[in-house]
């Protein structure tokens, strides 16, 4: 029987999910059209079942605490609610652990190393000191900000998070909101070097990709349509696309590997985003990993005090400001894993105690000026080739296809897909999709 649905946008789906997800008996299948996932694989689709009926059962509970007063966040489904720990994991983080790994995957962030001190950066931090003034809230105006992006199944929080910082430090030296889209890909691919924790899908540190364009590719990066996303499969070596001149760029930077959230507040005021990095669970700490990866509202507060420090860090994201509700400060934070996620991919994290490590550790690019003719919006990219999947899936929308461990992103119109990132695996798109020989998936 074929299953039949239209993708609704992203924010409505996002409200609704718990209600149109059975909560006894979770559908997979159901789930994974709602939100945009599809699982070919038997077995890997019996692990998310299990998964989804999980984070279905700490849900229900953990906002039955929020409806009586006991927590000051709620929580939802979304498009992570049905990975297994081990998957989240290795997909959803990217910040390295650079002096005691201890996780089997790491979420994709390192603390900064010690050898990332920085004397121009303490110098100009000194100075910042001095004469900026730290109102009681801020948040970077949203004409600074570009769109929330998603990081799929790679381990690159920390790439996402710096480009996010770049857009708005080059919206704020002149550049034009409209169609400004860089390329996290070529930030992986060009920076790539492990001894300088820069390990593509296997993270980084938060200051990596800074600390290289700050000095490399003449501060900039290409437009993400010139060098698209490609998810799990980085060429890790730099693939030399035009950079997009938008009349900016980056110059320098600030590294901070003993930061304090004063100081984070100093600097969001001054540049509008810092990249830091913070402690979002994993598998041994199954409470934190299920309350952060299924946040939906409120203000954040599901880490014991005893995760304060840095070296339980293993996720980078972006401030973007900071405000306080009914006497509760909090952290306004961006995340990397898309609008389904979160308050449209944002986070209100409890400010003033380090919740879950965020704060101990920041890095800002700097920019200024640029003298190059300004770039136009590149070209669409040409259509790919399409496959029929309507013979099991009539399907309208995005959509991440999984298929024998590979994940290809699509789009679709009524069951015919193409791709929309990333470049196809061989030279069928059906072949990538189902293990078809012909245009069709699931043939009669």
């Amino acid at each position: 029987m074929k299953l039949v649905f239209i993708l609704l946008p992203i924010v409505a789906l996002a409200s609704t999910a718990a209600h149109t997800i059975g909560a006894s008996d979770p559908d997979i299948d159901e789930f994974g059209i709602e939100f945009g996932d599809i699982v070919i694989d038997a077995d890997e689709k019996a692990k998310r079942a299990k998964a989804l009926m999980e984070n279905e059962d700490a849900i229900r509970k953990h906002n039955d605490e929020f409806r009586h007063g006991k927590s000051g966040f709620y929580m939802k489904l979304n498009e992570l609610s049905d990975l297994p720990a081990d998957e989240e994991e290795k997909q959803k983080f990217g910040l390295i652990h650079v002096e005691e790994p201890t996780d089997e995957y790491s979420r994709g962030a390192y603390p900064m190393h010690e050898d990332t001190y920085d004397r121009a950066s303490q110098t100009l931090l000194a100075e910042l000191r001095q004469n900026v003034q730290v109102p009681s809230s801020f948040f970077v105006s949203e004409n600074h900000r570009t769109a929330v992006k998603n990081q799929a199944q790679c381990g690159s929080c920390a790439a996402f998070a710096t480009v996010a910082a770049v857009e708005t430090c080059l919206l704020k030296n002149g550049a034009n909101l409209q169609g400004l889209d860089l390329s996290e890909q070529s930030l992986l691919d060009c920076a790539y070097n492990p001894a300088k924790y820069a390990n593509g899908c296997n993270g980084a540190t938060i200051s990596a990709y800074s600390i290289f364009l700050a000095s490399n590719l003449n501060g900039k990066l290409p437009h993400e349509t010139v060098d698209p996303y490609l998810n799990t499969n980085p060429r890790l070596q730099c693939p030399n696309k035009p950079s997009f001149n938008v009349g900016a760029k980056v110059t320098s930077k600030i590294v901070n590997h003993n930061c304090d959230e004063s100081t984070m507040e100093m600097l969001v005021v001054q540049y509008g985003q810092v990249i830091t990095s913070l402690f979002a669970g994993n598998s041994s700490e199954a409470a934190i990993r299920t309350s952060f990866s299924n946040y939906a509202g409120g203000i954040y507060d599901g880490c014991p005090a005893s995760h304060s420090a840095r070296n339980n860090v293993n996720h980078a994201v972006t401030v973007v400001g900071f405000g306080e509700d009914n006497g509760q400060k909090y952290w306004l934070m961006r995340n990397s894993w898309g609008p389904h996620w979160g308050m449209q991919g944002y986070m209100k994290i409890k400010r003033g105690v380090n919740m879950c490590a965020i704060g101990r550790e920041c890095t800002v690019p700097i920019c200024g000026s640029d003298s190059a003719p300004l770039s136009s919006l590149p070209p669409p990219p040409p259509a790919s080739p399409t496959c029929d999947v309507s013979a099991r899936y009539v399907i309208t929308g995005n959509y991440n296809w999984m298929f024998r461990n590979v994940t290809s992103q699509v789009r679709c119109t009524a069951g015919i897909c193409q791709l929309r990132t990333g470049t196809m695996m061989g030279n069928s798109l059906c072949k990538q999709l189902c293990g078809s020989t012909t245009s069709e998936c699931f043939a009669a």
